[in-house]
């Protein structure tokens, strides 16, 4: 009975043993199965990220055209206000000299009226200007964030990229169901071929996007030179600064590849295999290191509030609205400002002794900040710099003296001469003159002054007065429609005496506006140099508060860079070891590594010569060839990354494990 009852217990232990080493097997397959599920995945999770990518740059490019249409509407908006400002400013001062000469009363109060209609033209097309300037500014800050957000955007996906890739190289649960040497290492030489595809497919996605960036920038610039947002001379610095610092990245990797050229023996061989995979680890940290840096450089918050106070210090200084908008501003009688510029007259009879601001020597620069560690060399521009620089006038100061004392005794004159009119018919209107004027309607304008035959020896408003309560008063009919007929004329005499009274007034404080600015012009020219050096000051101010407000920003771009290049560096070591090991496009490694320095040195000798012809841009117009011709051969070099992205992809596609 012990005997049976043994026997059943040791076919239940076998069962049971066998079921074990069923589920332990089944398991097993099940793990393999998910891991290259999960290759799979990380296969497509690659290709959505660069699928992404590509529509965030074709989005862009997009949003680029409507900004870049917006601005060049809002361009050409403020070029016809800036054209008809200037027809009109000179229609204004053939108005004026010509009201210098007028006799005939009635001629200088239509001379009057056509000076306050321009005048007011003018008005309407200095907010027209300032409505085009506002929206050519929203515009210029609108296509800035577009570009921080497409590029914070795309390095997140550069990090999914490089997640995928970890993942898709995962060989750890294959690795740990082999079940005998020759599986681990089919499986370890596997992985590293994945390894190898893999990361050549990423390097060439990286690649794409940083010409398609490049491409995108360059079409940016073009756009704001074609709408005035950006100078020829920015453009120009632009572009000169960021091919230096690709030189300067293609050098120090010529100078790695060289490094690698006379690797050949079998031991040697597999040394880099070796440092190929050690190096392989430091990367993917040191990308993971850089992306986040990367990331956190793009939402550094600048704050520019105290620069722009300075800024505006800068403009309204009297030295630079005289030199540069050649304008003089004077308070009127109420404390109020009041412009007078350089094309009205008489102060556009003075405009040779007006400093010029001298172009070629000022602007807003880019604030370029450079940085350098071990091989490595970088610039770029946060914020910039505000220069003033001016021609100064050369004319003897006795004679700019002259010069305006001339025009002062003249205006003086006129306002004399206004003020008298002015006393006298404020006397007629409601002081102690007797005349009596009447307005001759059949000749609008034109003033008959007679002796009233009745008793109105009274001022205007005195008479109208009078009038009024005798028409008011009177009952017999034909009576009271005489004096009816006389209040009404009297009405109108006091009216127009007011309204003359008030265009005396007027005139009055205009020849004195303008006497305050002819003086304001002399005490500018005679102390030229003291009021340039308080605005060189104010500029400087202007200055340290744009370095101040990029501080952080400069801060973090060091320490992206220096991410960065700790990166490349191991990247560059990478591609050299990958060329030599094997080689590429039937080519021996030793091939594919000269062949490679080669189309570096091309891409140089490309990138000097546009330097070369970027160093004899002057104007706007010559940068907008220059850019032309710049987006041309990027055009050209996407293109070709896009081709090196598809062979990539097919290599590593045709590696990839079958699902199961």
């Amino acid at each position: 009975m012990k005997k049976k009852l043994m026997m059943v217990a040791v076919l239940l232990g076998a069962l049971s043993l066998g079921a074990c080493v069923d589920d332990n097997e089944t398991q097993s397959v099940t793990d393999v199965r998910n891991a290259k599920a999960e290759q799979l995945q990380a296969r497509a999770d690659m290709n959505n990220a660069e699928a992404e990518a590509q529509k965030i740059q074709a989005d862009a490019e997009a949003a680029l055209m409507v900004a870049k249409a917006e601005a060049q509407k809002a361009a050409a908006a403020k070029a016809k206000a800036e054209t008809e400002t200037i027809q009109k400013r000179a229609e204004l001062v053939e108005l004026q000299k010509e009201a210098a000469n007028l006799q005939n009363e009635a001629a200088k109060i239509e001379n009057k009226r056509k000076q306050v209609e321009l005048e007011t033209a003018l008005a309407n097309l200095e907010v027209a200007k300032k409505e085009a300037e506002q929206d050519l500014a929203e515009i210029a800050a609108r296509m800035e964030l577009m570009a921080q957000n497409n590029q914070i955007e795309l390095l997140k996906l550069q990090k999914r990229l490089a997640n995928a890739k970890k993942d898709l190289v995962d060989y750890d649960k294959q690795l740990a169901a082999a079940a005998t040497q020759a599986e681990k290492d089919k499986l370890a030489a596997e992985q590293l071929k994945l390894k190898r595809l893999s990361n050549k497919y990423f390097q060439a996605v990286g690649t794409l996007i940083e010409a398609q960036n490049t491409l995108a920038g360059s079409k940016a610039t073009l756009a704001g030179l074609e709408s005035g947002l950006i100078s020829g001379k920015a453009a120009k610095e632009k572009a000169i600064a960021e091919n230096n610092n690709t030189i300067s990245m293609y050098e120090m990797r010529i100078a790695k590849y060289k490094e690698y050229t006379n690797y050949k023996t079998d031991e040697e061989i597999l040394t880099l295999t070796n440092k190929e995979e050690e190096l392989g680890k430091q990367q993917d940290v040191l990308y993971d290191k850089y992306l986040d840096l990367a990331l956190a450089l793009n939402n550094v918050q600048t704050n520019t509030d105290a620069k722009y106070e300075a800024q505006q210090a800068v403009y309204a200084d009297v030295f630079y609205r005289w030199a540069v908008n050649k304008v003089i501003t004077v308070k009127d009688k109420d404390g109020e400002d009041v412009d007078y510029d350089f094309y009205n007259y008489p102060l556009n009879q003075l405009r040779d002794y007006v400093p010029n601001r001298d172009w070629n020597a000022s602007g807003n620069y880019y604030k370029e900040y450079s940085f350098e560690s071990g091989e490595h060399e970088a610039s770029t521009g946060y914020g910039d710099s505000l220069v003033c620089k001016f021609t100064k006038p050369t004319e003897d100061v006795r004679r700019v003296e002259l010069a305006v004392n001339d025009f002062v005794s003249q205006y003086d004159g006129y306002k004399k001469s206004e003020a008298d009119m002015m006393k006298k018919e404020q006397a007629n209107y409601n002081g102690k003159a007797t005349a009596y004027y009447i307005i001759r309607y059949e000749s609008w304008g034109t003033w008959l002054e007679e002796m009233a035959s009745t008793v109105i020896t009274r001022n205007a408003v005195d008479s109208t007065a009078y009038l009024k309560n005798v028409y008011e008063k009177e009952a017999n009919a034909a009576k009271k429609a005489t004096y009816k007929s006389q209040y009404e004329d009297a009405l109108a005499v006091e009216l127009k005496l007011k309204e003359q009274i008030e265009n005396r007034e007027g005139n009055v404080d205009y020849y004195t506006n303008i006497i305050a600015a002819l003086n304001a012009f002399y005490d500018l020219y005679a102390k030229y140099d003291t009021y340039e050096a308080a605005l060189q000051k104010k500029i400087d101010a202007r200055n340290d508060e744009d370095v101040k407000a990029y501080a952080d920003a400069v801060a973090a771009w060091k320490v992206e860079r220096t991410a960065y290049w700790a990166y490349i560096d191991v990247q560059t070591e990478l591609d050299a070891i990958d060329l030599v090991l094997n080689g590429g496009n039937g080519n021996t490694g030793a091939e594919s590594l000269a062949s490679t320095i080669s189309s570096f040195e091309a891409t140089i000798a490309r990138l000097q010569k546009e330097n070369e012809d970027f160093s004899f841009v002057q104007t706007a117009e010559d940068a907008i060839k220059q850019y032309n011709l710049l987006i041309d051969a990027q055009e050209a070099i996407v293109k070709a990354k896009e081709i090196a992205v598809a062979d990539a992809k097919a290599d590593l596609d045709a590696v990839m494990p079958a699902e199961e």
